[in-house]
């Protein structure tokens, strides 16, 4: 991506409300743009339950890319947002350095027992909020 020369990776992630399943304006745009930028798309199933492919993840490179996927998420599919939840898992070739990294080892996380602390959680402040950057 020509706007991200100082970067190795470039990930966008975002709701784009832009139905990416039909030709519209919008959806003929984002592609545009897409292809101007040399990148990919992740070609995700329709992530908003009514049926439009909103949510994307646009990458600089497709290769990079070793897994993606979608979920129904109990606070994103309530009846005012209906949206899945986007992933993908993303190789990044680590240099050594001196410096000291501290990451979260995921190698025994449990997806169900995630869910469910989820899903356990009182959503009601977060879904009742109008302003994005409370």
């Amino acid at each position: 991506m020509d706007f991200q020369i100082n970067y190795g990776h470039s990930i966008i992630f975002g709701n784009f409300n832009a139905d990416m399943l039909i030709d519209t304006y919008d959806s003929m745009q984002l592609n545009n743009f897409v292809d101007s930028a040399h990148s990919y798309c992740v070609p995700y199933q329709a992530t908003y339950h009514l049926r439009d492919l909103l949510d994307l993840c646009i990458v600089d490179d497709s290769i990079k890319i070793t897994g993606f996927g979608q979920h129904g998420m109990a606070f994103l599919s309530t009846t005012l947002y209906r949206h899945n939840l986007i992933y993908i898992r993303y190789s990044i070739g680590i240099r050594h350095s001196d410096r000291f990294v501290m990451c979260q080892n995921f190698k025994f996380f449990n997806e169900e027992i995630f869910f469910s602390e989820i899903q356990s959680l009182d959503w009601s402040m977060l879904i009742e909020e109008n302003s994005i950057d409370r």
